[in-house]
C-alpha cells in the first residue's frame, strides 16, 4: 500500500497567514509557531480505512513535564493542525487503519530549536514627526 505524502504549512502564533511550508519533514520551528499537516494525495487510503495523527514529543522540556504525546483521530479532512511547544526533534506520524489493521505510517519528523517569537508592536512615531494643524 502506498503511503501518503504530508505537507506542513506553517504559521505565526496567533495568525493564520502561511509563512513557510514544507514537505515530508520540518526543518525548522520556533516556539508557538502553528503546524497544520495534510495529506496531499487522499487517493492513497482506501475506503473505510481510518487516520490517526499521533503527536511522538522527545527532548528535556517534553520529558519535564512528561508530555510524549497523544493520538488524535482524523475528522475526514485529511489535516491536523498542532503548535510547536518544546525545544527538540519531535515527530507527527500519520497512521492509516483498515479493518483493524495498521496498513501504512508515515512519519514526519519535527525539529524545535528556537526561541519564541517575540510578538511584533508597531513602532510609534515620535510627536514631532507629526505636521502641526491650524
Amino acid at each position: 500500500m502506498p503511503t501518503p505524502d504530508i505537507a506542513i504549512k506553517m504559521s505565526a502564533a496567533n495568525s493564520n497567514t502561511v509563512d513557510r511550508s514544507f514537505r515530508g519533514q520540518v526543518d525548522h520551528a520556533r516556539i508557538g509557531e502553528g503546524m497544520t499537516f495534510e495529506i496531499t494525495n487522499p487517493e492513497v487510503i482506501p475506503n473505510g480505512a481510518q487516520v490517526r495523527w499521533v503527536v511522538r514529543n522527545s527532548g528535556n522540556d517534553a520529558l519535564s513535564i512528561s508530555d510524549l504525546g497523544h493520538v488524535t483521530p482524523d475528522d475526514g479532512t485529511f489535516r491536523q493542525f498542532e503548535k510547536a511547544a518544546y525545544r527538540g526533534r519531535h515527530f507527527m506520524d500519520c497512521e492509516v487503519w483498515l479493518h483493524g489493521r495498521l496498513r501504512s505510517v508515515t512519519r514526519v519528523p519535527v525539529t524545535i530549536d528556537r526561541i519564541a517569537m517575540p510578538p511584533r508592536t508597531r513602532a510609534t512615531r515620535p510627536a514631532y514627526t507629526k505636521l502641526m494643524r491650524r
